[in-house]
């Protein structure tokens, strides 16, 4: 029985793996696969550029130019697929719960699976030891420079890709705009023409007369006269 739950188990982590694999190799099609590269836009780009920053492009870009540049753009495909696995692991044993909340332990949000081409200050195994340099690797760097060119390429072979994704983006920011004021209800203000601290008084509708009502101001002016 132990047995067979083993291999269940393997055979259930070997399933996952070829899924998130897959789900990587989606990344690195580019604007070929353009439903999940306007994943890439919408949640990793910006992340890369700042979010702040990267929402005055949009409103002002037109192209991939001006949008944002080819290393921009490649780094931040690096950093996906360097941290992929270990994001993933962390969904996993978080049950899809990745916002911690307050009170909870840090550690409980951490993954011991190690990024692909980074190395910190986490140590994965406490058995290993070793003098490698902190930060990027050579094969790191060397994926970025593959990276870099195949950004390039991409953009000159689907220069619509961005055009279109920037378009709909805006669309999409104006109509939540006009949604928002939408909804907002118009606060009306409260206009009295007489100044009066008693609300029975009637002078919210009342108006003046300085003619005085059926003449009364002219009677009073006369018999003052006679």
């Amino acid at each position: 029985m132990k047995e067979q739950a083993k291999a269940k188990k393997a055979k259930r982590k070997d399933a996952i793996t070829s899924v998130d694999s897959c789900i990587n190799n989606l990344w690195q099609q580019g604007r070929k696969n353009a439903k999940m590269y306007k994943v890439f836009f919408e949640n990793f780009l910006p992340c890369v550029i700042k979010k702040s920053v990267f929402d005055r492009q949009v409103s002002v870009a037109t192209n991939d130019k001006t949008l944002c540049t080819v290393s921009d753009e490649a780094f931040a495909l690096l950093l996906l697929e360097n941290s992929f696995d270990r994001w993933q692991d962390i969904y996993r044993l978080r049950k899809g719960e990745v916002t911690p909340k307050r009170g909870q332990k840090r550690r409980e949000f951490e993954s011991d699976v190690p990024t692909k081409y980074t190395k910190g200050g986490i140590v994965y195994d406490k058995t290993v030891k070793n003098n490698d340099p902190k930060g990027w690797s050579a094969e790191g760097i060397k994926r970025y420079n593959e990276l870099y060119a195949t950004v390039k390429m991409d953009r000159k072979a689907n220069k619509t890709f961005t055009i279109n994704w920037l378009e709909q983006k805006k669309a999409n920011l104006l109509d939540a705009v006009q949604t928002r004021k939408r909804k907002r209800p118009q606060q009306q203000a409260r206009i009295e023409l007489l100044d009066s601290e008693d609300d029975d008084s009637g002078n919210e509708t009342a108006s003046a007369n300085i003619d005085g009502e059926n003449g009364s101001d002219n009677e009073s002016s006369n018999n003052e006269n006679e």
